[in-house]
């Protein structure tokens, strides 16, 4: 499905694809947009994530992957990113997503974050 299909979808349900700047911390600049309105409270958001992953240990331990230590990965995800130049399409990596990969159930991820996180406003 290409971009435009997939923002007609999101249309016809009151949804629409927000950019997102891509400088490592867009994973939580996406969260602070859905919930706040803008992504400047993407820090707190983050520190709050690592600080709800941190209190339930055992029910995301078992999905942390790549061989880094539970801690570990918690330390790392802690970390607010900052690069130079940010870009509208950075490295994959540089938004802690697997690489994407065209079409299919590969987009999958990316394209229910939003949704899931806008179903937060309404709990």
């Amino acid at each position: 499905m290409d971009d435009k299909s997939f923002a007609a979808q999101l249309e016809t349900m009151g949804l629409k694809v927000r950019e997102v700047i891509g400088d490592g911390n867009c994973l939580f600049r996406a969260l602070a947009d859905q919930l706040d309105g803008d992504d400047h409270s993407h820090a707190r958001h983050r520190q709050d994530v690592v600080r709800y992953i941190t209190e339930h240990r055992a029910d995301f331990e078992p999905f942390i992957e790549d061989d880094v230590p539970f801690t570990q990965h918690v330390q790392n995800l802690a970390q607010v990113r900052s690069v130079e130049k940010p870009t509208k399409n950075p490295p994959q990596n540089q938004c802690n997503l697997p690489p994407r990969q065209s079409g299919g159930m590969a987009d999958t991820p990316r394209k229910w974050w939003g949704l899931w996180v806008n179903s937060l406003k309404n709990r």
